[in-house]
């Protein structure tokens, strides 16, 4: 299985900028309408979205992760690094 947050996210009109800022509680009831269940958030100091994890039951069924999500009421989607993604790409090439 594949679960898309970045896809869902987009298809509720959260996309990334370092700019914008988004209710925390549109973002969290975006992903309970697709995965009907609650996810965990953390944020950096600055307020934006650093993780989003789905947790999962033994038989891999979503269930609502525990704790609070650690972030302000509006939060960033701040837009990826390009150049630390290039330098990952590199990196985790396998030689020939």
């Amino acid at each position: 299985y594949t679960f898309d947050v970045t896809e869902v996210l987009f298809g509720a009109g959260y996309v990334p900028s370092n700019s914008e800022k988004y209710p925390l509680f549109g973002i969290i009831s975006a992903l309970y309408d697709t995965f009907h269940a609650l996810p965990k958030i953390t944020c950096s100091k600055t307020g934006a979205l650093e993780d989003v994890r789905l947790c999962l039951t033994k038989d891999f069924k979503f269930r609502d992760c525990l704790g609070e999500s650690k972030c302000p009421d509006e939060v960033s989607l701040p837009e990826p690094d390009v150049n630390r993604i290039a330098r990952l790409s590199v990196f985790g090439q396998k030689s020939s």
